[in-house]
């Protein structure tokens, strides 16, 4: 054999062993992205399903809360006389004025006004003017008296009690909307954090997904360099030998133009 065949065969060899080494280095490399995107994948899937949890968690302790405030809401609106349930008990009461009739309803305010009108009835009849005109007065005037000192006590209870129960409805129902604030605050911070994580997850896959195409691309130009200079360099081997050659008879085992050299 030709040194010019040996010195063709032997980059040809080393050129095969250079794009075996470029095309599994290449391979390790998409394989390593895989494994890193694979990993990638799953501590997001983690982290998302955590921050779901812990969501879902703080909507279960806090909905017994929310629930109440909804219903002193709608108690609180049934009193005040606002939509359209008008047959519930209480309807409008909290937005009714304090009113005579009401003072007669007090408790303990007929008791009063009978046991000062027995009182001037027995002393009139004691002294023997019971039907008189002066009882009859006396009967009046403390009647207007008494309604007149007990209807601003009875107007301040009333108030107060009107205020109370709009206070601790309102506190309820405050309560409850926090609640519901504080829930809506903690699911658009939730969704925030999630898609900062995904965004993150598609970044670092997206960076090894172009690291191993990057590593292939490099791959196939080292393997493109080394077929091209296998190929100049058998290429010169080749050229080298024939101007040689051109300047000696051919030897034995040679090959001319007519056959083999004898």
């Amino acid at each position: 054999m030709s040194v010019a065949w040996v010195a063709v065969g032997a980059s040809v060899l080393g050129t095969a062993v250079s794009v075996s080494a470029s095309s599994k280095a290449s391979k390790a490399q998409a394989q390593a992205a895989n494994s890193a995107n694979a990993s990638n994948d799953a501590s997001s899937a983690a982290a998302l399903d955590e921050n779901r949890r812990q969501y879902d968690q703080n909507r279960t302790d806090m909905l017994p809360t929310m629930e109440r405030g909804n219903l002193a809401g709608s108690r609180l609106q049934g009193l005040m006389g606002l939509g359209t349930d008008t047959g519930a008990g209480g309807f409008g009461s909290l937005m009714q004025p304090f009113t005579g009739a009401k003072l007669e309803q007090e408790p303990g305010y007929q008791f009063g006004l009978q046991q000062g009108q027995r009182g001037l009835d027995a002393g009139a009849a004691a002294r023997g003017g019971y039907y008189s005109g002066a009882q009859l007065k006396a009967a009046s005037r403390y009647n207007s008296d008494y309604a007149s000192t007990k209807y601003g006590d009875a107007y301040n209870r009333y108030n107060n009690d009107q205020t109370n129960t709009f206070n601790r409805l309102s506190g309820i129902a405050g309560s409850g909307q926090q609640a519901t604030t504080q829930i809506g605050q903690q699911g658009a911070s939730m969704a925030g954090a999630n898609g900062q994580i995904m965004m993150n997850n598609a970044m670092n896959n997206g960076q090894n997904t172009m690291g191993a195409a990057n590593a292939r691309a490099s791959s196939y130009l080292s393997q493109g360099n080394a077929l091209q200079n296998a190929l100049n360099q058998g290429v010169s081997a080749w050229g080298n030998y024939s101007n040689s050659s051109s300047n000696r008879p051919p030897q034995q085992g040679e090959y001319n133009f007519i056959g083999p050299v004898r």
